[in-house]
């Protein structure tokens, strides 16, 4: 053997000195990297140390503002100044420079460190003689200043806020509890810096003249960011809204920050409906002492007129009250409807019409005065009244007369006022659509449109026939619809897919198909469904006449039905309106008429053949009932179903063809493409086009009312429901109170009929599982009629009312919509989609998250599917034991909150079995509303288990915790004789509402220090207008 030498350095192969280079560059790239992110970082503070410079010279707060900007101040009423970066010591700089004859609050900037300058600070100035008496600006909540104002004999609480980023949620959460808020006879306006972008979004919900729900907002930042989402959460469920680009004055929704950046709409005024209307104009302001824009609000004072002005008047053209129709109704007679002698008798009923008018106005149209119950009879009793009044003065008369007298008066308007609610009440009976329950609720705020000057007979004469209800359709065109509707359906013209204003069947048979057929296809892996929502360009209006009459020849309709018609159609005469002007009678040559009961039948017809030309290339569509079905239509609202893209794009080809021949146009911007797929990863949009155009495709679409979303679920739905009815229930409870101020139950009894009507619809689809933030919306209500805290916990505000929830009653909607198809009503297609439905569950194929919703909604209440095939027979009955089950579920679930609470932990000892006995008494508001709230725990702090120990001091000693026995035992003891305190207790807070003066004593005692019970029974009148009113 021999032995090897070391190698030498100069022996190191070519193949090692390589990878020792290769590691000595790995080595020298990571301390480059590090070198460059240390650079970066370093780069990185020092431009943020640069922009906070360059921030503190641009925004140097308020002790280096100019002469200009002080003097600016004294045109305002009320000033909320945000990011004041002003602390103890600035304050003291600058209290001489602010205007005089201004009462001010202030909220000190605070430093985050021992080092920098405090940042953040709000001063409130309100000028002297505004602020309401007794009140102080509140400044405590950092980040929120509250003043009280009075004016024109209206209180308003002004709110400032400035939201951080990071404490956006803790904002919202403030804010919730701010706007749940119902205090009597205060408006709210919340303004400030909410660093949230909200793009169009928040705006108001209400209807609008053409029938549509007017809602959205502009604005020239159209960005949504995560804090914008939750903001315009939070309003929407409360029914508030933001006033940017949504009132006069700023109508564009301009940028209220100008930073370097760009501009964006950071800075809001929000509040309710009726807030809206007090506002004369908001302007984004011009100052430029800040990045932040001013916002200048004018709102209207409670004394200033409210009418319309300009070219408006009030003028008498008949009487069209409810007194007024009853008697022309009465006088027009009824219209017998003989086919042979149609023109002959509209010729006959027209000269009837022009008689009836000018005999009811003679009879009625002389009294003037006020409207509503205040008619002859009250007036001639007034003025009775009078007469006696001056007899007694002139001693021409006894004292005892003018007493009897004005006594009667008092019981004549009383039934009168009785007998108005009973008729207003019947109509809120009889609302049954969303439309019906705004014009209730427009109508009771008095939004009464003026007349126009200048107004030509024929329009008066189309206005006043839709005022009754269509009477010149019922003697005409509405014959004539009836004629062909028993035609079309008898010879089943028009196709299974066609819903629209055919009898037995609504907009919820389509929605109920599409989404059967959406969540079927979805629940396979990969499932997908392709779905186009066309629109028409004024589709009634385009309607060609030849080929319509063309088409109801081809489909069969009598002869003597088409000439009549064509003749109808021939005597359409149109005039368009420019805001105040209207123009010249014109004849139109194409088009059926808007409003007239026919023109839906009429459109049925011409597009009867579209299931028939989309199916003959037998590609598209989606199976059901043993059918391909290629379109759904409501009217003219069609939607194009496939199960791919390659088939949409042939069925979107094949209707391009359809409606030239039709001679109909789409509307490419309101078309949209859906399509429905599960999950949530990113999925490329595919272009879609119509000759040449891209159309748009969405992840949600509100079709008839209905918000599909792109997974199938119905939390958009739900969302929107929730945001309509919200709008709807902050009027409806300024309503209740002015007509029911004594009776809580028609208050609840408004929501029932009104607010669930919005609240409801769809529930044929959505029902079958309890909803959180319906019924949360509920308790909201709730808690507005018992005068109760916004944190008073929802099973005690159900309990003391004994209401339900929310979700027996929209599964007994889901539950009687699918019985209804059972008997063989709604449309062929939804019975078609039950069926199968049905088989599905029998062979255990029922998948789908919806359907999974079904099946629980059962199984919670005991029931198995099968047990329900078996039950359907029963009909409601079995159901409704069903519902009663769930009652007592409730109350059980109700129970065990109640024994657990931290919140009230005397609730349980106190309730009793129902309604308790001081809800019956017929008192007024302030007085049910102080009971309720000892009995709910407002009153007494040791409710407030959350809050920090200073919050939760007794408001008489403020020294102990404000606990039942501390208040009785050692701070206020009413000598009573009624043994323990805890004995004491259970009487105070007593169903019969014995403790009511014990609670006066104790609230007068926390105003002034001593009782006032003379004072506060005063303000606990019958009238419900008491101090103690209020959550």
């Amino acid at each position: 053997m021999t032995a090897r030498s070391p190698k030498k350095d100069s022996e190191i192969s070519v193949k090692e000195l390589g990878e020792r280079m290769g590691e000595m560059m790995e080595e020298f790239r990571a301390v480059r990297e590090e070198l460059r992110e240390g650079f970066k970082e370093q780069g990185r503070k020092m431009r943020e140390e640069i922009e906070d410079l360059r921030r503190e010279f641009r925004e140097p707060g308020l002790e280096n503002k100019d002469k200009d900007f002080w003097e600016g101040l004294k045109k305002e009423d009320v000033l909320v100044m945000l990011e004041t970066w002003i602390g103890e010591k600035g304050w003291e700089r600058i209290r001489g420079r602010l205007p005089k004859g201004y009462e001010w609050g202030v909220q000190m900037a605070k430093k985050k460190n021992k080092k920098g300058r405090a940042i953040g600070g709000m001063i409130m100035g309100i000028r002297k003689g505004l602020k309401e008496k007794g009140t102080a600006i509140e400044v405590e909540r950092e980040g929120w200043i509250v003043g009280k104002v009075r004016t024109g004999g209206e209180n308003w609480n002004i709110i400032g806020v400035y939201a951080k980023k990071e404490g956006m949620e803790e904002i919202v959460q403030e804010l919730g509890d701010r706007m749940e808020k119902k205090e009597e006879g205060r408006y709210t306006i919340i303004g400030g810096d909410f660093n949230a972008r909200t793009g169009q979004e928040g705006g108001r919900i209400e209807e609008e003249e053409g029938g549509g729900l007017g809602e959205g907002r502009r604005s020239k930042d159209k960005k949504v960011d995560k804090e914008g989402r939750l903001l315009v959460r939070s309003l929407e469920e409360r029914g508030w809204e933001i006033f940017n680009g949504n009132v006069r004055g700023d109508e564009e929704g301009e940028f209220t920050f100008t930073g370097g950046r760009g501009g964006t709409v950071i800075d809001y005024i929000i509040g309710e409906g009726e807030v809206r209307e007090k506002i004369v104009s908001m302007v984004v302001g011009e100052r430029i002492d800040s990045d932040h824009h001013p916002l200048e609000i004018e709102v209207r004072r409670g004394e200033e007129e409210e009418g319309r002005r300009g070219g408006w008047k009030k003028r008498r053209r008949g009487v069209w009250n409810e007194e007024g129709t009853k008697r022309f109704r009465e006088k027009i007679g009824e219209v017998e409807e003989k086919e042979e002698e149609l023109n002959k008798e509209w010729e006959e009923m027209e000269t009837r019409i022009t008689e009836a008018i000018k005999e009811v106005e003679e009879e009625l149209g002389n009294k003037k005065g006020k409207v509503g119950w205040w008619d002859e009879e009250c007036r001639e009793a007034k003025k009775e009244t009078r007469r006696k009044l001056r007899d007694w003065r002139k001693k021409r008369g006894e004292a005892s007369a003018y007493k009897e007298r004005r006594k009667e008066v008092k019981e004549i308007c009383k039934r009168k006022k009785e007998e108005e609610n009973q008729r207003w009440e019947r109509k809120v009976e009889e609302a049954r659509r969303e439309a019906e329950v705004w014009e209730i609720v427009n109508r009771e705020r008095r939004q009464r449109r003026g007349i126009e000057e200048g107004i030509e007979e024929e329009e008066w004469k189309e206005h006043f026939m839709k005022l009754l209800g269509g009477v010149e359709g019922r003697v005409y065109t509405a014959i004539l619809a009836e004629r062909i509707r028993e035609e079309i359906e008898g010879k089943r013209m028009v196709p299974h897919n066609q819903t629209g204003f055919r009898k037995g069947m609504g907009t919820i048979d389509n929605i109920y198909v599409l989404n059967y057929m959406v969540n079927r296809r979805l629940e396979k892996k990969g499932g997908k469904l392709i779905a186009c929502f066309v629109d028409l360009k004024a589709a009634f209006d385009s309607v060609d006449r030849g080929i319509l009459i063309k088409a109801m020849r081809e489909r069969g309709i009598r002869e003597g039905l088409v000439r009549r018609t064509e003749e109808m159609l021939r005597e359409t005469k149109s005039r368009v309106r420019g805001g105040n002007e209207l123009g010249e009678v014109f004849w139109t040559g194409r088009g059926v008429r808007q409003g007239c009961p026919l023109s839906p039948i009429l459109f049925n017809v011409l597009l009867a053949d579209l299931e028939e030309e989309m199916g003959r290339v037998k590609w598209g569509g989606i199976r059901l009932g043993g059918k391909r079905v290629y379109t759904l239509a409501y009217a003219d609202d069609i939607v194009l179903i496939a199960e791919d893209e390659d088939q949409m794009r042939s069925l979107i080809e094949r209707l391009e063809g359809y409606l030239g021949r039709k001679r109909l146009e789409l509307n490419v911007g309101k078309t949209k493409i859906m399509r429905f797929r599960k999950g949530g990863g990113r999925d490329s949009k595919r272009k879609w086009r119509w000759e040449g155009k891209e159309l748009e495709e969405v992840r949600e679409f509100r079709y008839l009312g209905y918000v599909f979303q792109r997974n199938g679920g119905q939390e958009a739905q739900i969302r929107e429901r929730i945001k309509k009815a919200a709008a709807v229930m902050g009027k409806v409870w300024g309503i209740g109170k002015r007509r029911f101020g004594k009776d809580w139950g028609k208050r609840l009894w408004l929501f029932d009929r009104l607010v669930w009507t919005v609240l409801s619809y769809g529930a044929e689809i959505w029902g079958w599982r309890e909803r959180e933030g319906m019924e949360r919306m509920e308790e909201r209500y709730i808690r507005w009629v018992l005068g109760a805290d916004v944190r008073t916990p929802w099973y005690l505000v159900r309990e003391e009312l004994q209401r339900e929830k929310l979700r027996g009653r929209a599964g007994m909607r889901a539950w009687r919509f699918e019985k209804k198809l059972e008997e063989g009503g709604g449309s062929e297609l939804a019975r078609a989609a039950w069926e199968e439905l049905k088989e599905r569950e029998r062979e255990g194929k029922a998948g789908s998250d919806w359907e999974r919703e079904r099946g629980k909604f059962f199984e919670d209440r005991g029931v198995g599917l099968k047990e329900v095939e078996k039950m359907r027979g029963d009909g409601d009955e079995w159901f409704l034991k069903l519902f009663e089950g769930d009652r007592e579920t409730q109350r059980r679930e109700r129970w065990e909150r109640i024994e657990k609470s931290e919140y009230n932990k005397w609730y349980k000892w106190i309730k009793g079995e129902g309604i308790p006995g001081y809800l019956k008494k017929g008192w007024g508001e302030s007085r049910w509303g102080r009971v309720a709230r000892y009995r709910l725990g407002n009153e007494i702090g040791e409710s407030r288990y959350w809050e920090a120990e200073e919050k939760k001091k007794c408001r008489l000693c403020e020294n102990k915790e404000e606990t039942w026995e501390h208040v009785w035992e050692e701070c206020r003891r009413w000598n009573s004789g009624k043994g323990s305190w805890q004995e004491a207790v259970g009487w105070v807070l007593d169903e019969e509402g014995r403790g009511e003066e014990w609670m006066l004593e104790l609230e007068g005692e926390r105003r002034s220090g001593k009782g006032d019970l003379e004072e506060l029974k005063e303000g606990s009148g019958e009238d419900g207008r008491g101090k103690g009113g209020g959550g």
